[in-house]
């Protein structure tokens, strides 16, 4: 003889109909008259209890899969995107640690552009003055017309 075994999930859905069953029940047996009936109605919203039971448990058993899929996927997008912003995050702080070293270094970069500029000032103020000696040493021999217009006499 083959033993019969329920698995948790089997024995929760049984669960569950049978208490919407033994709710729906207990409620139309409350409302009861005790075995006498008072009301037309009562049969018809016992039958509407029982429809709602059993269209609830019809829609939970049909919606479960999907509604299952929705959420498995929507949970792996979130920890996707998750990864994502941690990767962002990681670069935007790498980032924000090389603009840092950047910003302490920024005054001794100041300096060294300073130096550079003055270095470059002297520079030309050599090549200027090297210049001049030249002129100096050379205004002999300019052209006559050159070095006689200031003395002219007008006629």
């Amino acid at each position: 003889m083959k033993k019969i075994t329920f698995t948790r999930k089997q024995i929760k859905v049984s669960g569950m109909t049978a208490l919407i069953v033994g709710v729906a029940a207990a409620t139309s047996w409350a409302s009861s008259g005790h075995g006498e009936v008072h009301n037309s109605w009562l049969t018809i919203d016992t039958w509407k209890t029982l429809n709602f039971a059993v269209l609830a448990i019809a829609l939970f058993l049909l919606g479960r899969k999907p509604v299952k899929s929705f959420f498995s996927s929507r949970k792996k997008e979130i920890a996707d995107e998750l990864k994502d912003l941690e990767q962002k995050k990681a670069e935007a702080e790498k980032q924000l640690a090389e603009y840092q070293t950047r910003f302490n270094n920024l005054d001794q970069e100041s300096r060294q552009i300073i130096e550079e500029y003055i270095k470059q000032g002297e520079e030309a103020k050599k090549g200027l003055s090297l210049k001049r000696k030249h002129r100096r040493k050379n205004w002999r021999t300019w052209p006559s017309g050159l070095s006689n217009r200031s003395s002219r006499q007008p006629e």
